[in-house]
């Protein structure tokens, strides 16, 4: 058994990892190649491994650690850059992509609580695709107002997630009361780690960065902070993710001030580059090649190729739709040109990892199908490739005209 393990551990982390650099040589996400080496290792195509339950635990290890870097790596600056803009944008696209996505869901005969966790879920920006849209790009302004509007754009999300993952996920009555009382939980919650546990974590970090060679200890420290979030965040009904999350955010917000001689910010340098380290020599190709895994595993025997085509079709129209909408009218607001605008929601059209976690949660819960499930990670994957050319293109054809 454990020999079975290795062996799967071994092929399915060097076939995610060699498909995820290939994609990164062409400047795509790695997670992409990740998922599709996954999807050709497993039952779909070559059987060479399946979904275990101690895979499934290494791939849980590789998500707390991926919400956590995601976390540390937020710009908490490019959102004071252009604070009024980003809130704009931000909490229009994602109020106007959780209704545009909600109302036509429940009209087309999808569960309730399916269309709420769609809508939910799909009224999130990446942020990781939100950088590296912008880590070429020539507009300085549009990257501040996109990055510091996919900061808001995640904690509103983190937000409006808790609420759904812990009636819909948890199995809580969607009662006014619940979602009073889950609202407050979670702002509680929210609230207690940024302006209470992070004064904690700003003099614990300090202090362990302050002995001699203590890089390697924060990374530890920073590991088992977000492990403690994870179980915090058990405990008012969110999911352990969503609390390695927030727990990034708060290690990310120490590792942004300025301490003397700049050595606070050399030594969180030094420890996300370990961390980066790890997640893509092992950790990110462990996590999204077993996504791929298991989609290859839903998808495999499955008949229904025309429905998740459509599904994806679908996914893709009302989700794109609303971030164009609500981000487009939150970027004209905030007084960009009608160009620009269409900039601004194209950049903040691609989901990503946290749409994929919360993806199979969903799955194991029974909230979502076996094909809503392949329909969704599809949708994920198209956001993710799609994004970055419209961006690419529309930059090319209109260049600095779309400031003017």
């Amino acid at each position: 058994m454990e020999t079975d393990l290795l062996f799967s551990l071994i092929v399915l982390i060097l076939v995610s990892r060699l498909f995820g650099f290939l994609f990164t040589r062409y400047e795509y996400q790695s997670m992409i190649g990740e998922v599709i080496g996954g999807f050709i290792l497993g039952p779909m195509v070559l059987r060479l491994i399946y979904p275990t339950q101690s895979l499934t635990l290494f791939a849980d290890f590789g998500i707390l650690l991926i919400m956590l870097v995601a976390g540390m790596d937020t710009n908490f600056n490019a959102f004071k850059q252009n604070m009024r803009g980003s809130i704009i944008v931000a909490s229009l696209g994602v109020i106007a992509t959780f209704l545009i996505v909600y109302f036509p869901l429940v009209a087309l005969g999808f569960r309730w609580d399916t269309a709420l966790f769609l809508s939910a879920i799909m009224s999130n920006s990446a942020i990781e695709v939100c950088a590296s849209i912008f880590s070429k790009s020539s507009h300085p302004t549009l990257k501040s107002v996109v990055l510091g509007a996919s900061f808001v754009d995640d904690i509103l999300a983190v937000f409006l997630l808790g609420i759904v993952s812990s009636s819909v996920l948890g199995g809580a009555p969607m009662t006014p009361e619940n979602i009073a009382i889950i609202s407050l939980k979670i702002l509680v919650f929210m609230l207690v780690s940024f302006f209470i546990v992070a004064k904690l974590i700003d003099w614990l970090f300090d202090r362990i960065r302050s002995e001699e060679g203590s890089e390697k200890l924060l990374l530890t420290t920073a590991i088992l902070t977000a492990f403690a979030f994870g179980i915090a965040s058990r405990l008012v009904g969110l999911n352990a993710v969503i609390g390695a999350y927030i727990g990034g955010l708060v290690i990310g917000k120490w590792g942004m001030k300025v301490g003397p001689m700049l050595k606070r910010r050399i030594a969180w340098n030094n420890m996300m580059a370990d961390l980066n380290a790890m997640l893509k020599a092992i950790f990110a190709p462990l996590f999204f090649g077993y996504v791929g895994l298991v989609l290859s595993y839903n998808t495999v025997g499955s008949e229904n190729y025309l429905i998740i085509i459509a599904m994806v079709g679908l996914f893709v129209g009302l989700g794109f739709a609303g971030k164009y909408i609500g981000c487009g009218l939150g970027a004209r607001l905030s007084g960009f040109s009608g160009k620009a605008s269409f900039m601004v929601a194209t950049a903040m059209l691609g989901r990503g990892a946290l749409e994929m976690i919360l993806a199979r949660y969903a799955l194991e819960s029974g909230v979502i199908s076996q094909d809503i499930f392949t329909a969704l990670i599809l949708f994920v994957l198209v956001t993710i490739i799609v994004a970055p050319l419209l961006y690419g293109y529309t930059e090319k054809q209109w260049g600095d005209e779309a400031l003017e």
